[in-house]
């Protein structure tokens, strides 16, 4: 959990205003097609950087793909648009973006890293 957070914060840190143009010429990155890394954001760690990709892996296909949306749409506008990103503890998995004049907003709900997740054929055999 601490790992989560402290991705959170270096999210936060490189999309605010300050940051968000240098962040903008990075905007390729989060093409349509490409799959969501956040790799680059982590390169003073690599402890760390090895537990977010990890939790980004296992992020449903949908949340992936909606949260590098996200960030392409903000990176790629003009002016590119600050995102400020908060997580909090979930059973299931829950993206809710906010778009307003002043920036986006990015609430994400996940379960625990650490937790463990049941499989798609343990949810089909207890629904049997």
């Amino acid at each position: 959990m601490v790992m989560f957070y402290a991705l959170v914060r270096r999210l936060n840190h490189e999309f605010e205003d300050e940051h968000i143009d240098q962040m903008a010429e990075r905007a390729r990155e989060f093409e349509p097609g490409r799959t969501l890394n956040l790799d680059f954001l982590i390169h003073d760690n690599d402890k760390l950087k090895e537990a977010a990709a990890e939790y980004v892996r296992q992020m449903p296909g949908a949340i992936q793909e909606g949260l590098r949306s996200v960030i392409y749409y903000a990176l790629s506008a003009s002016p590119p648009r600050s995102i400020i990103f908060a997580w909090a503890p979930a059973y299931d998995y829950e993206l809710n973006v906010w778009d307003a004049p002043c920036g986006i907003t990015v609430f994400y709900k996940s379960r625990y890293p650490a937790d463990e997740r049941p499989t798609a054929a343990e949810v089909q055999a207890s629904s049997a």
